[in-house]
């Protein structure tokens, strides 16, 4: 028995059910060859070379690794999938590659990509490039002054300080007063160190370490270091120097030094990493040296072997100081700790958790009294009373002393033998000296700090690069922790920190300005060094040369006077294409000086509709098979524009048929303007069947009842379309169907606003609706509410919203059709809003003052009272700025003394040019009653999520401000439209279209609407817990009410955060809802329902299925249907009461009852 007239979804007695299978995303190669080709070398070279076949195994030619070793072949060239060399590779292989570490995902699929490609061989890719001779190296740039070493003689007489390329030697005993300024280094000074008699001061600087005698005249040089030389150690005896170069990333050597005769005595690889720091134990036995790999390691000096390896910190460890006694050891890190260890048990004794930065600097006084340390929360700190815990206890067990008055990323710290005399340095080159613990002196450079030289700058031309490059994605080194300790914003939403993170951090380590091209930011991002992300910058690019010409500038964040950003636009800006057609796209990039710079190569591009045209990360489009309307969207620096692609029909349709379609308003004229650019024509007019239905449901919620149906189905007045629309806009049903609606985007938890909170906003919802209050004056209500949670419901709102970023953000979205939370954390990644932008919003409830009964779940049944205070702000979250209430793309609020900011907001939105509140309103109302907003999704309106018929929003938004936001009088337009009113079924022109409304789409009825019309179809209600009797679906007040039915077909979780978003889309659990749900049987073989009434009627089976029609789906059987059915019931002649559910069974589960059309 077929009674089904449109598609089914939901067949009696068959299931159809898909699995979806997640799949991990595609991980993008950049570098292809050379990437494989780097980290072979990185990773197995070492054990697997001519010298050292390891397994009989080597691998630096490509003949030696087609050769295979001892047990075989490893690599099958074009098969990854058979080859061991990279199947060893796998967590879990065993063997497994390389022995002690595991290569990221990214690193397998590079590797897997270059054998499946033929394993092609790079031996330039291979070459390693000779590190810069000193005489190399270029002079610093002026502006370049960090002090990052300090060193104090053991008398505490002298002070030694290191300032970009120069030591200035001060007398601490006369002033401060400048001994001696040494010269002869071409990088910054990294380290510096006297002899414990003074006799000697060491100075190092790439590949160089200076001697200076009591006098501080040159007394020689070292310069045997592969790198730079970061720590300087000397012995008790005063006759041997530690020093540590490093190969940042690679590794960190320990060298010892006799220092009369400047000769090595010895030296080890200590760390995979660079050194930051060295220690001696008082009797000469131990070094100490810390690790940018985040660990701490003890040395006995008499067999350079690791007496402890200490590893309990999570970022790179900067210092290390032993106490007198050399069975204790302090550690600071990157990770904001300083910690105490025993030697012994090589357990933590001490664990102090106090800093606000990485702990940069540390010393642990002669007598073990205090313990120093620098912080690059410009904070030096002296700890005393330093206790041990048991490990039961994990706090801060040491007396804190701040030390204020310094600022700025603090790289270094000495102090005194007593802790008296504290001395810190930080990044601009500033000394600070405390006395007692008083700020006494401040030791500026020599020379004012010069402005960074020439134009290039952080904000305006390397920012793009790495964005472009995603170095500032959630899945690189922005997240939450970093990547290998290089930690950047989500998005660049804080570019300040991210300048200091790559020009301050780890001591400067990620750039070196006297010659750009060794700097670790550089050779990371071009793979001249193994790089977990793969090759982000191409050697030689114009990427490449504009951030070197930055370093070796000087680093400018900003340049004084630099032109911003005001926006970019892209060209073409749309275009009519031709199927498979390809068009290269341009960005511009529009700044405040009238400059203009094509940014496409550093643009970001994505297609909002892969179906209608793909586009290249090059910005190259290609049009796909459909015709319709797409658009690419452009993105630079949070800045968008977007490139309409239209793809009109091939076959061409004539103006005149355009011309001579019928239009009721201005909606049909803007739609059928919109059909002829893409070669649509709309549907046919649907039946009066079909409007009678979806204009039922659209506005009341609720199907027609039979005597509605029959009437307006008999009614042959030309009208009746009309009048049916003011009888449903005059229906009561109408204001609980609304209610609802909202309801999804206001309505907060009970457990935790309270039952009786929910249930008065509730209410105030209805009643507003009832009362058809304009939607300017129920936004204003709502936005400005104040009074009992228990007597005003909007104020319900401000229970559940607590504080002024969560107002903003449920007010953006409900109001402004705009989603800004995505700013609240960091700039939002699609758009153009900033965290000031939404910061300035919020700034409008900072005032919103609450006293009584707080929230308290899963128990909050307290009153609480809301009302407008005279103070509160918001501060931006990373400046601190005190930001002044401002809208979105406006100016600031002028507000006067004592008023309401709230109200100031709401006169915003009410005003009829309003870029954001009649679009979002109308956009709402139009996704009600169309299935899909004219920008979907309706809450997100944005410049790259355009309108599908911009002429059409505009028009609706300009008509809805006129109409004084009356929203009846804006549904009353929309349902006499013909573009409403048209048929669900295609045509050969618009099968297609999915977006542009030339039909009307199917839609499944909501949760509450559904059960309600099964109520109806079944004669039996459904009864509710905290309800009133009779009570319909639509009429339950909160989520949790207890109903299967409705949280099966998409009910929101009563624990939802508002505004909720409802899942329409059909499951399995509803299709085994509507064919075996128990409380569904129930009500069809219920002895009070219509199947049982039916049943014992004398009507004919062709009037009990008109009956079951005119309820269920709003129309007549067909002739067909109706000679089907009445075959049925004679075949069931014995079972009429069966007969009858079977068919109320049939028509409930087709897809005609469960959807709108």
């Amino acid at each position: 028995m077929n009674i089904l007239r449109v598609h089914r979804v939901f067949e009696v007695g068959e299931m159809r059910a898909a699995i979806y299978i997640l799949t991990l995303l595609a991980l993008p190669l950049w570098a292809g060859t050379p990437e494989a080709m780097v980290l072979l070398k990185a990773n197995c070279f070492s054990c697997h070379n001519a010298d050292k076949e390891k397994g009989g195994l080597d691998l630096t030619t490509r003949e030696a690794l087609l050769a295979g070793g001892d047990n075989g072949k490893v690599l099958q060239p074009g098969k990854s999938a058979a080859s061991r060399l990279v199947q060893s590779l796998q967590p879990g292989a065993d063997p497994h590659m390389p022995p002690k570490d595991q290569l990221s995902p990214r690193a397998i699929a590079a590797l897997e990509a270059w054998v499946n490609d033929g394993a092609p061989w790079d031996a330039e890719a291979l070459k390693d490039r000779p590190s810069p001779k000193i005489e190399q190296l270029a002079q610093l740039p002026a502006s370049y002054a960090p002090a990052l070493a300090l060193a104090m003689s053991t008398d505490g007489k002298r002070l030694a300080v290191g300032r970009a390329n120069r030591v200035v030697v001060h007398d601490l005993e006369n002033k401060n007063a400048v001994l001696a300024t040494l010269q002869g280094h071409r990088d910054a000074v990294q380290a510096l160190a006297w002899s414990a008699d003074g006799k000697w001061l060491a100075s190092s600087d790439y590949r160089s370490v200076r001697l200076w005698n009591a006098e501080l005249k040159p007394a020689g040089e070292i310069t045997a270091f592969e790198g730079r030389v970061t720590a300087l150690a000397f012995a008790p005896d005063n006759k041997s120097l530690f020093t540590a170069d490093s190969q940042p990333a690679v590794r960190g050597l320990v060298r010892q030094w006799s220092v009369p005769e400047r000769k090595p005595l010895a030296d080890w690889p200590a760390h995979a990493d660079a050194i930051y720091g060295l220690a001696l134990s008082k009797d000469g036995k131990q070094l100490a040296t810390a690790g940018a790999d985040e660990v701490a390691t003890v040395w006995t000096l008499a067999d350079r072997k690791p007496r402890a390896t200490l590893e309990g910190h999570q970022g790179a460890v900067y210092g290390v100081a032993f106490k007198a006694d050399g069975d204790q050891l302090a550690t600071v890190s990157a990770d904001h700790e300083l910690l105490v260890w025993d030697l012994k048990t090589k357990l933590k004794m001490t664990e102090v958790r106090v800093h606000k930065g990485g702990v940069t600097g540390l010393h642990w006084t002669p007598d073990d009294k205090a313990i120093v340390t620098s912080c690059e929360d410009g904070l030096a700190r002296i700890f005393t009373d330093i206790q041990t815990h048991d490990g039961a206890q994990r706090s801060s067990t040491a007396k804190e002393r701040k030390l204020t008055g310094g600022s700025g990323r603090l790289h270094a710290v000495v102090s005194s033998a007593d802790a008296k005399t504290v001395v810190a340095g930080n990044h601009a080159g500033n000394v600070f000296i405390w006395e007692n613990n008083r700020l006494t002196a401040t030791l500026k450079p020599e020379t004012k700090a010069a402005v960074p030289e020439g134009k290039v700058s952080f904000i305006k031309d390397v920012l793009p690069i790495l964005s472009k490059a995603g170095c500032s994605a959630g899945a690189c080194h922005a997240k939450a922790e970093g990547q290998r300790g290089f930690s950047l914003s989500v998005f660049a939403y804080d570019t300040r920190k991210d300048w200091q993170e790559i020009t301050e951090d780890a001591f400067g380590r990620r750039v070196f300005p006297s010659y750009p091209e060794e700097s670790l930011i550089y050779r990371k991002a071009t793979l001249a060094m193994p790089h977990e992300g793969g090759q982000r910058i191409a050697p030689g690019s114009e990427s490449a040369k504009v951030l070197l010409q930055w370093i070796r500038e000087g680093m400018a964040y900003q340049h004084e006077g630099e032109a911003t950003l005001s926006r970019v636009t892209v060209e073409p800006a749309a275009g009519v294409y031709r199927k498979q057609a390809g068009q290269s796209l341009k960005v511009t990039a529009h700044f405040s000086d009238d400059s203009k710079r094509d940014v496409t190569a550093l643009a970001e591009f994505v297609s909002n509709d892969n179906g209608m045209a793909t586009v290249t990360d090059a910005g190259r489009i290609t049009v796909g098979q459909l015709n319709g309307e797409g658009t690419v969207v452009a993105r630079y620096m949070g800045q968008v524009a977007i490139s309409r692609v239209t793809v009109p029909a091939e076959k061409k349709i004539s103006a005149a048929q355009y011309a001579a379609l019928p239009a009721h308003n201005f909606i049909d004229e803007l739609a059928y303007a919109q059909f002829q650019r893409l070669g649509f024509l709309p549907s046919e007019l649907c039946s009066d069947e079909e409007f009678l239905r979806r204009a039922s449901l659209d506005t009341i919620g609720r199907l027609p009842t039979i005597e509605e149906a029959r009437a307006y189905l008999d009614d042959k007045a030309k009208d009746k379309r009309a009048k049916l629309i003011e009888r449903l806009l005059a229906d009561p049903a109408y204001a609980d169907h609304w209610a609802n609606k909202w309801a999804d985007l206001v309505r907060p938890n009970p457990d935790r606003a309270g039952l009786k909170s929910v249930y008065v906003l509730d209410q105030w919802l209805r009643e507003a609706f009832r009362k058809n209050l304009p939607m300017d004056a129920f936004a204003r209500e709502m936005i400005t509410a104040t009074g009992s949670t228990h007597r005003f419901g909007p104020t319900v709102v401000y229970r559940d919203k607590r504080t002024p970023d969560e107002m903003a953000k449920i007010f953006s979205q409900v109001f402004l059709g705009t989603r800004l939370e995505c700013a609240r954390c960091h700039n939002h990644p699609n758009e153009k809003w900033s965290q000031r932008d939404f910061y300035s919003l919020a700034a409008y409830f900072a005032q919103v003052k609450r006293k009584g009964a707080g929230v308290s779940p899963p128990i909050s049944g307290g009153t609480e009272w809301f009302y407008h205070g005279a103070s509160g702000s918001v501060s931006h979250p990373v400046t601190g700025e005190t930001l002044s209430p401002r809208a979105p793309d406006s100016e600031p609020a002028k507000m006067a003394a004592g008023e309401d900011a709230r109200q100031k907001l709401v006169d915003w939105m009410a005003e009829p040019d309003n870029p954001f509140f009649a679009r979002a309103m109308v956009n709402r109302v139009w996704g009600a009653h169309f299935g899909k907003g004219l920008v979907e999704p309706v809450d997100d309106m944005r410049a790259s999520n355009p309108p599908v018929n911009a002429a059409l929003l505009d028009a609706l938004a300009a008509h809805f401000v006129k109409l004084k936001f009356n929203q009846k009088a804006l549904i009353r337009t929309i349902l006499s439209s013909r573009l409403y009113q048209l048929s669900s079924e295609p045509n050969a022109t618009n099968a297609v279209d999915t977006r542009n409304f030339s039909r009307s789409y199917r839609r499944r009825l909501s949760a509450e609407v559904l059960l309600d019309a099964v109520s109806d179809v079944t004669g039996v209600p459904t009864s509710f817990t905290a309800t009133w009797n009779g009570a319909r679906a639509l009429e339950t007040w909160n989520f949790k009410i207890g109903s299967e039915f409705l949280d099966a077909f998409g009910r929101p979780n009563s624990s939802s955060d508002p505004p909720c978003e409802r899942n329409t889309k059909g499951t399995v659990v509803q299709a085994l809802h509507m064919m075996h749900s128990e409380i569904l049987h129930a009500k069809i073989t219920h002895a009070d329902g219509r199947a049982e009434k039916l049943a014992a009627s004398d009507k004919a089976p062709a009037e009990i299925a008109e009956e079951v029609f005119l309820v269920s789906l709003n129309r007549r059987p067909t002739a067909t249907e109706s000679k089907q059915i009445t075959a049925y019931f004679e075949k069931k002649k014995d079972d009429r009461k069966g007969a009858v559910q079977d068919l109320l069974w049939a028509v409930l589960n087709t897809a005609e009852f469960l959807f709108n059309h």
